[in-house]
């Protein structure tokens, strides 16, 4: 048998240098990804519980919208008389 030469044990060694370091970087981007998928679960736990307790202001909100509505269509209608009864005065 003959030795193998230089350039072949160079190359093999190359790869598996190459190999431990990409398994290397795999293994720290999976530790990264674990800690952020864990830092996700407590984020939406919290806007869950946030969500949960503004629930019960939403009828409050509704109701608030709807009279704003009917005020605000009550000041146009009595502007609209003002300005059409001031005109008509003229």
């Amino acid at each position: 048998l003959e030795p193998m030469p230089v350039a072949a044990i160079v190359t093999i060694v190359l790869v598996v240098v190459a190999i431990v370091v990409i398994a290397g970087y795999l293994i720290l981007i999976g530790n990264v990804l674990a800690n952020v998928s864990s830092s996700l679960e407590k984020v939406i736990d919290s806007v869950a519980k946030i969500s949960d307790q503004a629930k019960p202001i939403e009828p409050i909100i509704s109701s608030i919208n709807r009279d704003l509505g009917s005020g605000q269509g009550a000041l146009e209608d009595l502007l609209a008389r003002k300005l059409g009864g001031g005109r008509g005065r003229r």
